[in-house]
């Protein structure tokens, strides 16, 4: 386009002209909306050799794709039968149980975590994974999470982990005092020396960041039940 050498020549520009080079740019708009043209899809195929390949995995791991990292003796995923229901590990069988640790450690925690309603095997009022999938239709959360070992460079897999946000089953324990820490812990085959547990702040399990998602109890892995294997009934999911 010839640029104007004075406001003179720029007063000069024809209306012609101009609706000509204003048509110009709405094709240039329109352009972007319209189909491919053949020319640039065949300059596209010449570049097929230079593209990057397909990712070869999907982008969720299907349950019986993972890799398993477990411990124990037996572990516990390998029990059948009268065992995986003794050790409550089965659908039907599952319990949790929320208690308080009367641990102190002065001269910093003089007064023990107290709870208003303990949930106990003992007393009857362990939760079951009904009430939890109860809670689930008024709570329910669900992301996808790769999940991964501290020991092994690469993730054990990527799934879409649906549950409730371990904050509302924590409030089904009513007021709590002195809570700073949340222990959790799996079956064990009832053996302390096979213990294994983490643990997350109270600040961690009860607040979620804007944009972030809660640690969960998750009790569907890709839309199905979570099988022993990948540590279900239930298990914990942290973001």
């Amino acid at each position: 386009m010839h640029k104007p050498s004075s406001p003179g020549d720029a007063e000069a520009i024809s209306r012609r002209a101009f609706v000509s080079n204003s048509a110009a740019w709405t094709m240039t708009s329109l352009a972007a909306a319209q189909p491919i043209q053949a020319d640039i899809l065949s300059g596209a195929a010449t570049n097929q050799a230079t593209a990057l390949p397909a990712c070869p995995h999907p982008f969720l791991t299907p349950a019986e794709s993972f890799n398993t990292v477990a411990r124990g003796n037996p572990k516990p995923h390998t029990l059948t039968g009268k065992a995986l229901v003794e050790a409550r590990m089965t659908p039907e069988t599952w319990r949790l149980e929320m208690t308080t640790d009367p641990q102190v450690e002065p001269p910093y925690v003089t007064q023990p975590a107290r709870i208003q309603a303990p949930h106990t095997l003992k007393d009857g009022t362990a939760l079951d994974l009904e009430t939890l999938r109860e809670l689930g239709k008024s709570h329910g959360v669900k992301f996808i999470k790769a999940t991964q070992c501290l020991n092994i460079p690469e993730p054990l897999g990527q799934g879409l982990w649906e549950g409730v946000p371990l904050r509302e089953v924590l409030k089904l324990c009513g007021k709590m005092k002195d809570v700073r820490r949340i222990y959790y812990r799996g079956f064990h085959n009832e053996d302390p020396e096979q213990i294994f547990q983490s643990s997350l702040s109270y600040t961690q399990a009860m607040e979620t960041p804007p944009g972030g998602f809660p640690p969960m109890l998750a009790y569907r892995l890709n839309g199905q039940p979570i099988t022993p294997l990948r540590g279900g009934p239930v298990r914990m999911i942290v973001p």
